[in-house]
This record gives C-alpha cells, structure tokens and sequence, in this order.
C-alpha cells in the first residue's frame, strides 16, 4: 500500500520527520518497506512566463525567448520548441538547475546567443502524459493551471511529496486506504483522526430497479445513477494522488472510483447507464455463461461465480472485474455507479478460477469492511465538486444483514499477565479509545466494525501492546508449565540434524513447489517414475508448477548458487519431502499424496571424495542405532556416475544411495565435476533405529590379526566383510579396511584387499590357538567364493 504523506494530511498531522514517522508506524504494527520523496531529483526549476519570442539572427529553427521568472530581470533562453507563445507559463530550469537522471543545466552560446537556462518538456521533468494528458507530444510543458511566476516547478504541479510503501497483512484490511492508515497514524501518535462528515444522505430511488438473488455471496449492494456526464480530465491535485498510489490518471468519473478506492478502501465500478436493459440483477453465472470482460477478453463462467447482470446479460464479474460492453466510453452521458460488498472466499475462487488478478480482486479477495455508503458518498461529492455530472440524494441500497458490533468482555489483570506490564484500567482504556473502541463503565469493549481481525481479550492485549510500545515493555522471563516433551520421531529428526551438523555440513530449507523442466536436466528417461508428478491447478508460474517427485533438483539448485558465488568448498543437507502419487484414493476419489522425508545431502570442493561422504553416512547410521548397513553397486541412476555410486540398505531394505554427480548433469546444473550426493529415507531410518544400550568396557584383552587377500576388481569391500562376520560372529569385535592394492604382483583384472581384525571375549580370556583356528575358518570361506589369501 503506497501512502502519499500529502494525502494523509487531510486526515492526521504529522510533523515527525519521515524516518521517525516509518519506525515509529512499524513498531506500531504497520510495517514500511520503504519511502521515497518525490521529484528529490529535480532542483533550481521554477515557473515561467515568456514574454517575448524574437527569431535567431543565425538559425532558423531555433528562437531567443525572453522569459519572466520573478527575478529582477528577464532570463534569456534559446530554445528549438515550436510550440511556444508569447504570454505561456512554462518551467524554466536556470543556469546550475538539476534535472532526472542527473541532468545539469548549464549557461551556454547557441550559434553565439547567450542561454542562461533550458525551458522543459515533461520528459525532462520525469513526467508522462497520463499525468498532463492535454501537453504536447514534442513541445515545451505550457501549464494551464493556476500558479505563480517565479515559484518552485515541484510545488507548482505539486510533484513535491512523500510516499511510504507500507506491507499490509491480509487480517488488516481496514489498513488497505487512506483512512485505514491515517487512523494508525493517529492512534500511534496519540492525535485526532479527522474523518470527513459524509456529505449526502440517501433516499430511495425511483429510476433505478435491483434484485439481489443471493444475499449471501453480495451482503451489500448499493448504485446510484448519475446523469449528465462531461467526459473531463481530472483537476491536477487529484491526477497529483492518483500518481503517488501508483495509479495512471484516466479521466474524470475513472479517476474518481480509483481515488475513493485508495482514500477509502471500497472499489466502485462504472456502468454506462445506456448498456444496462431493465432492472440489475446480481446472481450466479449461468452454466457456460460466457462475458468480454474490460481487458477485451472472452471468458467463460460456471454456476459458482456471482455476476452482475441486467435482464439479458452478465455486466460485470462481481468483485473481479467489470464487463466490455457495459464499460465507460467517451460516448457516455449517463452513468452507474456501483458500491457493494462481497464474499471474500467466492471473489477469491473466481479470481483464481479466471486467472484474473484485478486491484478490486485483491481486495475483496480479502473480507472487506462494510463501506459502501462511506464510498458512494464521496464518490457523489468528488462528482459534485469536479462539476462532471449532475448528481442527487437517490440511490438503491440493497442490505441483506449488516454486520453486529462483536462485544469482548475486558480483562486487565489477563492483559497485564500476557504483556507482563502492570497497566492500570485507565490507561488500558484510553489506549482503546485511541483506537476507536468503546469501553463501557462495566468493562464491554465494543469492537468498531472496521476491525474485523478482533475477536477474544488476547487480540486487545495486542492491541494495547502495540500502541503502548513494545520497547516500553519490560522484558521478563517465560514463565509456565512445560508442555509435552516431542515425540521420538520428532526427536529422531533432530538428532538427524545435529549429527549432519556436527559433521560440517549447512541446513538449506528448499521450496516443495518446482518446474517440469529438472527432470530433463537430471538425464531421466521418459518412462521415468519421478515423471508422475502432481501439477499445482494454479501455479504463479511455470518455475513452481509441480509439487518436486525428488528433492535432488532443489539440493542441485542450492549448490550451483552457490558455486556461482564462488565458495570454494560447500557441504549442504536438506530434510525435505518428497511428493509421490499414492496407491490410495480419500474418499472423494481423489488420488492421494505420500509425503517421503528424505535426507539429501550434496557437497563439492577440495577433501570431497565419495569416500568421505560414505563416512559421514557410516557414523550418521552409527549414531542413530543403526547397524548392519551395507553398501552395495547401485542399479543405474539416471542422475549419478554409474561406477561411482552405492545403495545403502540394511537387511534387504533400500535406505537410498550415495555417489557423485553423473558429468551430464553436473554441467547442465554448471556445477563441478566430482559434485556429490545423498539421499536417505527419513522413514525408513527411524523404523530402522534403535536406543543406544550401555556396554560396559570389556575386562578382558584383544587379540588382533591382519589378513590380506587377493580378489576380483569388481567384487565389492563389503561382501569381503561379510564373509568373515558370518564366519567370527560375535568374537569378532572390530573389522577395519586399512589397504586396497593394484599394480606390480597383482594381476591385472584383481586387487589385494587388506583387513585388521580385533577378536574380543566379553567371558574370558581368548588363546591364540582358538583364534588361529576361526582364522583358518575364515580363509576357507573366503576361498569359496574364489578371495584368495595374499
């Protein structure tokens, strides 16, 4: 919401300067983004009346203008401009003036006359024609409303302002106008908030007919018809406001909706009153009703959508936007003016629905306070005031059930223990009173009917907290009864967490929402179960139209960011989710969704190997109670390096894999070769998981053997390892790879494996002897399956 500090004016004084007034407003709890003071950029350009206009003595296209700027005398300018008079008010920028984009002005000779200055055309100033619609083109700016020779360009088209962007949340909609942010302003500063009296009194309308068929989607509906329109530009104050809120000045009676829109926060609509046949209906849209809305496109409605429509056709999509052929044209003399209130949650389908997103959409998306009356009336004045049309005190007001005050039973011993203050019942009252409640002598807060966020005593706690000041409040510590302790899976997760951590890595929380296009980036075939994806019905765009099959293109997108950073050395986790289509229907029929949690890790850089990834995972496992967990050669992933890649899996089940980035798809992510990744079933690991049990340190000595044996290339570590636990059992304590030869003595197609292997009795004392034997035991089953000793 951008606030023009000029037109906050009408209603609050402020006199703080602006950065004070933007922190002082957010501590308050309405958040400025930002604020910029206009025309800043625009110095020493003041308003000008050339008074005579002589031919160049030595270039044709360019004349020597003798202009009047409240000096004691004249300003010679030398310009090339055709369209200027003699007796035409303009902005001179004199000799070291300062124009947008850092335009200096200096004195300079054209064809040898002196020009002390420039006369400016509205680009020049950084102005368009929305805002001097009736300026030349090509020409100088001739202004054609009232100002003084010699005054400052700035105040003159009143360009001079202040606009703060303020973050509105979706429960503050009262905030969404001028008004809405003036009365903030008051409450924050303790001042007055001059509401203007409404000027016009309705009375019933005899020349206007409206049926409301379903009172529960409009609860609202007033119009008034207007008769005798002169199609006019704005006045320049107006175009001034329209300009600072963002909005390009139209003409006259559009002008007038946008600016009861923004100073009140009620959206009008304009019909031709000509367009309209017979009485206006507001109802649901016929099936495959279809309307040109005002942007010239068809669209087709169903049965859910509310119109507003006459006895032959849809005019309007309420709330959303109004229909082409009833529009506003520079043809029309009669008009309708339409303020109404509707049901947030069926303009906010429908908007959805049509892909329609409309400044009135936006704010009737969100439920509105009941202002219509507030916006017609000033609507009717600023039409009376501009002398556009002939206007009286008829209109039809069609209410199905105004809004009842809500009643909260006030609590000042709970709001000082919620704020841990010791405010007596006075102030707390007049701190509501600044924000427009009423407190009765038997504590009922009455809830004004704008605040429609306001619903239990913990809500004005708020309330008094923010107005007070948080930083006025003293900081006390938490007090309470603890709540109960998280459950083992949540504690799982953390655990999780904290051992990844430990290990080096950096938490990245990524978006569930991706685009199609990863899974061509990722090398995956068509027939690909990752391809099986659900599709978000509205997505803000094609980069988050799907939920994510696969956390890995989220984990990629992270690490080549920061590969363009330039970090030498990255070590990233995520524990995201997964969206698979389930085998299960709810009871819609509709196919549900599984939610995987899965542990995905990626790093690149110096000191990563495959190897020392698998060591992060062996003691991540460890760690967790985990045990007999083995690594084997992975079936072919698409996305991964098909000699470099292992699953991980414990007794049968597949926890998930570990391997480098396939070279295809590190170079379509721009990462480095040699990129790693993992990913872990968070499920899966925690069914898997056991609590660490106490094992006394043993009482009795180690016997220790190395072997080393010679076997295929291809033939895992782990089914070496295997091998002997099967054989040494529980006797076997402690089984460490220490060494993984090729070359000179070993034949070609093998390698020499060495192990070292620490054999522990929790009973007794071991003898050499037993433990030559369970060696011997060792070496036969090793050679049955053709791993010979070295």
């Amino acid at each position: 919401m951008l606030l023009s500090l000029n037109w906050l004016g009408d209603f609050v004084t402020i006199t703080d300067k602006i950065e004070d007034f933007c922190r002082k407003m957010t501590f308050s709890g309405s958040k400025v983004e930002s604020f910029e003071c206009l025309a800043e950029d625009i110095r020493d350009v003041v308003v000008g009346k050339v008074e005579k206009i002589s031919t160049h003595p030595d270039a044709q296209k360019l004349v020597v203008c003798q202009v009047d700027i409240g000096s004691s005398h004249n300003v010679q300018i030398v310009t090339g401009a055709t369209n200027l008079f003699e007796g035409a008010i303009v902005p001179v920028a004199v000799d070291g003036a300062c124009l947008p984009g850092d335009v200096k002005i200096k004195s300079r000779k054209f064809r040898g006359v002196e020009s002390n200055g420039m006369l400016c055309s509205l680009g020049e100033l950084g102005l368009n024609h929305a805002f001097f619609p009736t300026a030349s083109a090509d020409g100088i700016l001739i202004i054609e409303d009232r100002c003084e020779v010699g005054q400052d360009i700035r105040d003159a088209l009143l360009l001079k302002d202040t606009v703060v962007d303020f973050e509105i949340t979706s429960n503050r909609t009262d905030c969404l106008s001028v008004w809405g942010l003036a009365r903030e302003a008051a409450a924050t500063y303790g001042l007055k908030f001059n509401k203007p009296v409404a000027k016009f009194e309705f009375c019933p309308a005899d020349n206007l007919k409206v049926e409301v068929a379903r009172p529960d989607l409009c609860p609202h509906y007033m119009v008034k018809y207007i008769s005798d329109v002169n199609f006019s530009f704005s006045p320049l104050w107006l175009r001034a406001r329209l300009k600072a809120a963002g909005i390009r000045p139209i003409s006259g009676l559009v002008d007038i909706t946008n600016y009861v829109c923004i100073e009140i926060g009620q959206p009008l609509h304009v019909f031709d009153a000509g367009k309209v046949a017979g009485k206006i209906i507001v109802r649901t849209a016929k099936p495959n009703e279809k309307i040109v809305t005002l942007d010239g496109v068809v669209r087709e409605l169903d049965d859910s959508m509310l119109v507003i429509a006459d006895e032959e056709k849809a005019l309007a999509i309420a709330g959303v936007m109004g229909g082409f052929e009833s529009g506003v044209t520079e043809a029309t003399r009669n008009v309708i003016f339409e303020s109404a209130n509707f049901n947030h949650v069926s303009v906010r389908q429908t908007a959805n629905a049509l892909g329609l997103r409309t400044e009135s959409s936006q704010r009737f998306g969100k439920q509105m306070p009941f202002t219509c009356e507030d916006g017609l009336s000033r609507a009717c004045e600023l039409v009376k005031q501009l002398g556009i049309a002939v206007v009286d005190n008829s209109a039809v007001d069609v209410c199905a059930e105004r809004r009842k005050p809500k009643h909260i039973k006030l609590d000042c011993s709970a709001i000082n223990k919620i704020l841990g203050t010791d405010l007596d019942r006075k102030q707390i009252v007049e701190t509501l009173n600044r924000l427009d409640f009423d407190v009765t002598d038997d504590d009922d807060v009455v809830v004004p009917d704008f605040r429609l966020d306001i619903e239990i005593n913990v809500d004005l706690a708020e309330e008094v907290a923010r107005i007070k000041d948080y930083n006025e409040i003293q900081s006390v510590p938490l007090s309470g009864v603890y709540g109960v302790a998280p459950e083992r899976q949540q504690q799982f997760e953390d655990r999780v967490v904290e051992l990844v951590v430990a290990a080096g890595f950096h938490e990245v929380l990524t978006y569930t929402m991706v685009s199609p296009k990863h899974f061509n980036r990722l090398c995956l075939p068509p027939d690909a179960p990752e391809r099986d994806f659900v599709a978000i019905k509205n997505p803000l765009g094609e980069e988050t139209s799907i939920m994510r099959t696969t956390t890995l293109p989220s984990m990629l997108e992270a690490l080549a960011l920061n590969h363009r950073q330039k970090n030498e050395k990255v070590l990233l986790f995520d524990l995201g989710c997964d969206y698979i289509k389930s085998e299960f229907d709810d009871e819609n029929g509709k196919r549900l969704v599984d939610e995987r949690q899965m542990l995905t890790i990626g790093a690149y850089g110096n000191d990563c190997d495959f190897y020392s990834i698998k060591a992060v995972l062996v003691n991540l496992l460890g760690c967790l109670g985990i045990s007999g967990h083995e690594f084997a050669k992975t079936p072919d992933l698409a996305y991964v390096h098909p000699g470099r890649t292992a699953t991980i899996s414990v007794e049968g089940c597949v926890l998930g894999f570990v391997g480098e980035l396939h070279p295809t798809v590190a170079k379509n992510y721009d990462l480095p070769k040699g990129t790693l990744v993992a990913r872990l079933n968070m499920r899966d690991m925690f069914g898997l998981s056991t609590s660490k049990v106490y094992t006394p340190i043993p009482r009795y000595p180690a016997v220790l053997r190395d072997i080393a044996v010679i076997c295929d290339v291809s033939m895992p570590a782990a089914e070496i390892e295997k091998t002997i636990r099967d054989v040494a059992k529980d006797m076997l304590v402690l089984l460490r790879l220490f060494d993984v030869y090729t070359g000179d003595q070993i034949p070609d197609d093998k390698k020499s494996v060495a192990y070292e292997l620490h054999f522990q009795s929790k009973v007794r004392t071991l003898k050499d002897e037993e433990v030559d034997k369970l060696m011997v035991k060792i070496i036969r089953a090793l050679e049955d399956k053709r791993i010979t000793l070295r």
